[in-house]
């Protein structure tokens, strides 16, 4: 309780009289004189946020324990909802309850109303409420989206690690920041900093417009970086780069960074870091967001317009351009066919040669007859006249073989059209090839695809098996195929991906009896579209290590191009060139098409990791992206309304198809959100990895999200302990796992629960490591420990050590009473009873609840010194009790005392 000090007398004295000395001139002071002392805190410069109050030294420090039989068992009481029996449980009439359907249509109520589940975003809380139009209409259609880590906060502390952080966002590759070394201590921040440069840790992205989708250009991009950002959460991955090992997952969502219509939006959040295993939290990462409109530059309108004449036509100078060619003033010079000055041996050697084709045989008995016709006529002709005329007669029989091979040439060149498909994984290309039957007569045709270093084939489908369950069985087995659906074809159209068919007859490609046999017929003159689809599952940088992020960005112009992140000399993205033939039944080729593919990166909406025993069986549930919207409906050939809302309506009415790209994973569908994975885990260390693509509709025509499956195989461990106890414990490392290592380095995801201690290398018997074993939590809990090359950085064993914990002998318990949404700051006194000096260890079984501020004491002999302890801030959605063991060892571990913390949050 505070104490009120009595008001001063307002003095009457003239101000004149102030200025006295002495105890009597200080109690004349008039009011506005007096000093006022106040206690200012000041913000932390470690942890930029405000100290917990203090009360006094009687709130500030914990109780005495008593033992845990004299105190009430800690329980966690189960919610009991009472079910609403007031006046707006009555039933609704008819016609009310029409009305009001009509009226809340696809709204949260709306749904409840009608019986069906909430949607995801009203399950995961708020969103924003974002409109199409104020995107449409923005001038800024290049967007620089930049996400730069300030600070990082573990609840254990840090000393000294280096770690990198790694993210995957829209259509670029896996790109990681510059390494940054940790430091303080639990709750601490840490300002992130890169260890070479000492600048900011940041990734940056261009999106500035590319020849993706030459239609489109600019605005095409932003549309779909509006739809990514809408609707995706981005994985921001805290990596060890000494361990090799992800220590840490945190969740970024997107949706702050559409502007709408705004030049710049920022947005500063501190993210939760979860353990990539076990799901617990580990500490706190602050991360600015920002996204700023952008003018595009000079360089990617000169590509959209190249894309742009290519499309057309050819770009100028190109063959199959439309340029015009003024033949006013321009002098061609041939090419000689003999260098002028030629020695008489060079004339013979020609005409040796003879013409192309001609073997010197035929040659020399062509020679041998001219000179006889000659005898024949008694024209005794020199030997140069008659040299002479077999070299006009040469040089005639090449001019009209190299005028046959250019116009087969120019010929060929006329029937063949060039394209280049930018081709994400998984992701639906399409494209036509313009088709006209010469004959006045129906004429029949087929088509014939041909790969590069490939076998051709004909364009006859294989029949697929039926999706069972909404999961696709199968892959395409041919990457460019026909589209012959008339539904798909219809939507595509629809769409104007592809022109439609003459007089809308999409059903052409599909009827017939020679349509099963992968022929169709054209009438006389008659001229189509063919419309093709190119789908393939060649991902560029799958097994690629993510690069260190340039410091100006990556654009992703040079991204769609297949240019790389950095000037490293790395190879462009792959290619694959194909020729589609379309050939007369039993006939000539009539038209070709060389198609170069080229593969990208697609937008990964999750990265899942399993950590599993190495060759056991594994089955996983896995839950399916939230049903597609109006934008979906319309790629899926459905006629809607454009949506006036960014993401549309949702609507459960249209399928999610699931396709697995590894075909030893069996997936099953097990409810209406989930599917089931079985699989095999792969040996330890290596790591087994596949894509879940999921489509809004059977024929593969639109993407609606693509998730990464990575299972690493890891040895097992099994330590037995009692809660608050250390062992010591010795693993050995095989001759052949570390036998290209000069030395071997030994890492542990929880280092308080295992630490390790001596890592010994022999080249003959392997290596030898000694660690120590805490358990900090009763039941079972994993750590991964990773044994790295160094010099490499290779990891060259992974193992999972699993520690079963017991109840411990708890000495004390401790009733403590905390505000809810505060951080508190507390005392624990604690005595050394051994009549000499000891040096203690203190250490928390929740760090994210109570973090130990003071690790080590040096008490001296029956002396008594404070534990420091951080109460971290718990929202009202935590339960109002909670149970926390403190467990305090000596160095020597003769002393392990195990005391309870029962927390009351009110």
């Amino acid at each position: 309780t505070p104490i009120s000090s009595p008001r001063p007398e307002v003095a009457t004295e003239p101000a004149a009289q102030a200025a006295q000395t002495g105890p009597a001139a200080d109690r004349a002071l008039p009011p506005e004189l007096f000093t006022i002392v106040e206690k200012v805190y000041l913000k932390d410069q470690g942890t930029q946020s405000d100290p917990p109050a203090r009360f006094g030294d009687e709130d500030h420090l914990i109780g005495e324990g008593r033992p845990l039989s004299e105190l009430p068992k800690v329980r966690t009481p189960a919610p009991h909802p009472r079910a609403y029996t007031g006046p707006m449980m009555q039933p609704i009439g008819e016609v009310e309850r029409s009305q009001l359907l009509a009226e809340l249509g696809n709204t949260a109520a709306g749904r409840l109303l009608r019986g069906l589940k909430p949607s995801a975003g009203e399950l995961s809380g708020a969103r924003r409420d974002l409109r199409w139009r104020p995107e449409q209409e923005d001038p800024l259609q290049a967007d620089e989206v930049t996400f730069e880590f300030l600070t990082h906060r573990s609840f254990a502390g840090a000393a000294g690690e280096r770690i990198y952080l790694q993210l995957r966002f829209f259509a670029f590759p896996p790109l990681r920041t510059a390494a940054a070394a940790l430091s303080g201590g639990p709750g601490e921040a840490c300002l992130l900093r890169s260890t070479i440069t000492n600048e900011r840790v940041a990734l940056v992205y261009h999106i500035d417009g590319t020849p993706l989708a030459p239609s489109g250009g600019a605005r095409e991009a932003h549309r779909q970086l509006v739809e990514y950002l809408a609707a995706r959460t981005a994985q921001v991955e805290v990596w060890n780069l000494d361990a090799a090992m992800q220590v840490g997952l945190a969740e970024v969502p997107l949706e702050w960074l559409v502007r709408q219509g705004s030049p710049v939006v920022k947005k500063e959040m501190e993210l939760v870091v979860m353990d990539p295993m076990t799901g617990e939290a580990r500490g706190f990462l602050k991360v600015l967001m920002m996204c700023r409109g952008r003018q595009r530059d000079q360089r990617q309108l000169a590509l959209e317009h190249f894309s742009l004449l290519q499309e057309a036509g050819g770009a100028p100078g190109s063959p199959g351009g439309k340029e015009e060619r003024s033949r006013s003033g321009t002098r061609h010079k041939a090419k000689a066919l003999m260098a002028p000055g030629s020695a008489a041996g060079d004339v013979l050697a020609l005409l040796a040669a003879g013409a192309p084709g001609e073997s010197p045989e035929e040659a020399k008995n062509k020679h041998e007859r001219l000179k006889e016709l000659k005898a024949l006529r008694k024209t005794e002709a020199a030997g140069g006249f008659s040299e002479h005329a077999a070299l006009l007669s040469v040089v005639e029989d090449m001019r009209q073989e190299r005028k046959r091979d250019e116009v087969a040439r120019r010929m060929a060149a006329f029937q063949t059209t060039k394209k280049t498909l930018h081709a994400p994984f998984a992701t639906p290309v399409f494209f036509h090839v313009d088709v006209e039957n010469p004959y006045s007569h129906p004429a029949t045709f087929s088509i014939v695809v041909a790969e590069r270093g490939g076998q051709a084939y004909a364009d006859v489908s294989p029949a697929a098996a039926p999706p069972l369950q909404g999961v696709i069985l199968q892959k395409p087995v041919q990457a460019i195929c026909l589209v012959r659906d008339p539904e798909e074809w219809r939507g595509l159209a629809t769409k104007r991906l592809v022109p439609p068919p003459p007089n809308g007859d999409f059903a052409r490609l599909a009827n017939g009896a020679t349509a099963g046999r992968g022929l169709f017929s054209l009438a006389p003159r008659e001229v189509m579209s063919l419309p093709f689809r190119y789908l393939a599952f060649d991902h560029p940088v799958f097994t690629a290590e993510p690069e260190v992020a340039p410091g100006v960005g990556v654009s992703y112009a040079d991204v769609v191009l297949g240019l790389p992140t950095q000037d490293n000399g790395a190879a462009p993205t792959n290619e694959r060139h194909f020729m589609v033939e379309v050939v007369l039944h039993n006939g000539p080729v009539l038209r070709r098409a060389e198609v170069t593919a080229r593969s990208q990166a697609c937008a990964v909406a999750q990265t899942l990791r399993f950590f599993e025993l190495e060759g056991t069986p594994v089955e996983k549930l896995m839950a399916l992206p939230p049903a597609p919207g109006e934008s979906l409906r319309a790629a899926a050939g459905l006629t809607e309304v454009p949506p006036t809302v960014v993401g549309g309506h949702e609507d459960c009415a249209l399928g999610r198809f699931a396709l697995c790209t590894d075909p030893q994973v069996h997936v099953q569908r097990r409810d209406e959100d989930e599917l089931g994975l079985r699989f095999l885990a792969p040996p330890a260390p290596l790591v087994k990895a596949f894509f879940m693509v999921f489509y809004a509709d059977v024929h593969f025509s639109r993407v609606t999200a693509v998730q990464l499956v990575e299972v690493m195989g890891m040895r097992n461990e099994v330590v037995r302990v009692a809660v608050g106890q250390s062992v010591d414990r010795s693993l050995a490392l095989a001759p052949a796992e570390v036998r290209d290592a000069a030395t071997v380095s030994v890492y542990s995801s929880h280092p308080e629960a295992v630490a390790v201690q001596q890592v010994s290398m022999d080249p003959q018997y392997g290596a030898k490591v000694s660690f120590t074993v805490t358990a900090l939590q009763v039941g079972k809990s994993s750590c991964r420990v990773h044994a790295v090359d160094p010099a490499t950085r290779r990891r060259v064993a992974a193992l999972l050590l699993v520690i079963t914990a017991d109840l411990p002998e708890v000495k004390l318990a401790h009733e403590i009473s905390l505000p809810v949404g505060r951080a508190v700051r507390r005392q624990l006194q604690y005595k050394n009873e051994i009549p000499r000096p000891m040096r203690y260890k203190v250490r928390s079984s929740d760090p994210s609840l109570c973090a130990v501020q003071s690790p080590e004491l040096v008490l001296p002999a029956l002396g008594e010194r404070p534990i420091e302890l951080l109460f971290h801030e718990v929202p009202s959605s935590v339960a109002c009790q909670q149970e926390v063991f403190l467990f305090i060892a000596s160095e020597d571990r003769a002393i392990q005392e195990t005391r309870v913390l029962q927390l009351t949050y009110t």
